[in-house]
């Protein structure tokens, strides 16, 4: 799915395209929109429709959906206020960056994988 909106940035919505965010933050917004990761097959539920349909940054589409379900948890609210400021509307540019410095911050750096990422050649000792 990566391969066939990263062929047409339009896709991704002018959130991702503006934000400047990384490509770890990209990697996160696409297993919510697979059915066999996270989004469900075709009519378990109303992401999964959306996302059977192509309906991904429309209104009503895919984002939009899980935007509006993080908006209702209050203690997600509380928490996209505190990363981002209070009053910011809750979308997918957003989760995703969150998400991205979640996993930054949990995943381990140094690993051999991630030394080599960064660039930190250095032997390990």
């Amino acid at each position: 799915m990566f391969h066939v909106l990263a062929s047409d940035p339009a896709k991704l919505g002018e959130d991702f395209a503006a934000s400047g965010l990384s490509v770890l933050a990209a990697q996160t917004m696409f297993p919510v929109l697979s059915p066999d990761e996270m989004a469900g097959h075709y009519r378990e539920s109303d992401l999964s429709v959306a996302v059977r349909q192509g309906l991904l940054t429309h209104d009503g589409g895919a984002w939009a959906i899980l935007t509006d379900r993080i908006e209702g948890i209050a203690a997600y609210r509380e928490a996209f206020d505190a990363a981002y400021g209070p009053g910011r509307a809750v979308d997918f540019a957003g989760v995703a960056g969150a998400l991205a410095a979640f996993i930054a911050e949990e995943t381990p750096t140094t690993t051999a994988s991630a030394l080599k990422v960064t660039g930190n050649n250095a032997p390990r000792p």
